[in-house]
């Protein structure tokens, strides 16, 4: 009873199944659809049915949606799940004991080599040993029985175990994406060259824009100075290279950091982030 209920809930294609919907889901969220913007904006942007429908399906905050949420707890169970009941198979792969001799049916395959020596059996089975060492394979067993001659050799038995390191990553990522998306927190504040601040506006729900709820920082950000970097090369005269802002983190009035942070390259900092988002006068 028990292995059919891991079967079920480690079932592979409910698993793929679950992951197309996740990034449809995550397409129209991030691509096609506004996220966190009004009922008015839809209803002008698509016309009054498309508008319903976003709302009523909450697609205008797909990201939060609790549809989008067990989503992704049914992938994690589907993938901890297939990892359980592949597990066994797995180990006795890598670690097991592995058949050293090849039925008498895979011998007669067409896919089997045959090679011709002078040397004697001995001298013979040397210069195979020491071929096939040299693609890498550590050790190199030979067996003898009657009048047949085994030849036994593997490598990358810890590779076997790929599947199960992907599984593993694929679980902390979406436990990391689930306790972001209801324990993180994502705001803006406009802090202008030398002066400091010690909270952020949080973005409206399902939106990168701010709102009007305010989040108390730990720390102080003072920014120093701002100042753009330009390229040097006639082909690129004037363009921006580089926006570029040094910050300082204060507790209790004293600085504990200072970073030059550029777009895409952020401060960290007690387990925050400080982005650059954009500049003004």
């Amino acid at each position: 009873m028990i292995k059919k209920i891991i079967s079920i809930l480690g079932n592979v294609k409910l698993g793929i199944i679950y992951l197309i919907l996740l990034a449809i889901l995550s397409v129209l969220g991030s691509t096609y659809i506004k996220q966190g913007e009004t009922y008015i904006t839809y209803y002008k942007e698509y016309g009054e049915i498309p508008a319903k429908i976003i709302w009523i399906t909450w697609l205008n905050n797909v990201f939060h949606a609790w549809y989008y949420q067990l989503l992704m707890v049914l992938v994690a169970i589907a993938v901890i799940f297939a990892t359980i009941e592949r597990f066994p198979s797995i180990y006795r792969t890598a670690f097991g004991k592995v058949e050293k001799k090849m039925p008498e049916g895979v011998l007669k395959k067409p896919s089997t080599i045959k090679l011709s020596f002078n040397e004697s059996i001995d001298e013979t089975l040397q210069k195979i040993a020491s071929f096939i060492h040299n693609l890498g394979f550590r050790k190199v067993e030979v067996i003898k029985e009657e009048n047949t001659v085994y030849l036994f050799a593997e490598k990358g038995k810890v590779s076997r175990l790929a599947m199960l390191v992907t599984h593993i990553g694929i679980i902390i990522f979406l436990i990391g994406a689930f306790l972001g998306s209801y324990f993180g927190v994502r705001g803006q504040i406009e802090i202008p060259e030398g002066e400091k601040a010690d909270y952020i506006r949080k973005y409206r729900e399902g939106s990168l824009k701010p709102g009007d709820e305010i989040y108390k920082l730990p720390f102080e950000i003072k920014v120093n100075k701002f100042w753009l970097d330009f390229y040097d090369s006639k082909e690129f005269a004037g363009a921006v290279k580089s926006y570029n802002s040094e910050i300082e983190i204060l507790e209790d009035g004293k600085p504990v950091m200072k970073k030059v942070i550029k777009v895409n390259e952020p401060a960290e900092y007690k387990g925050y982030r400080i982005f650059q988002t954009s500049y003004g006068k």
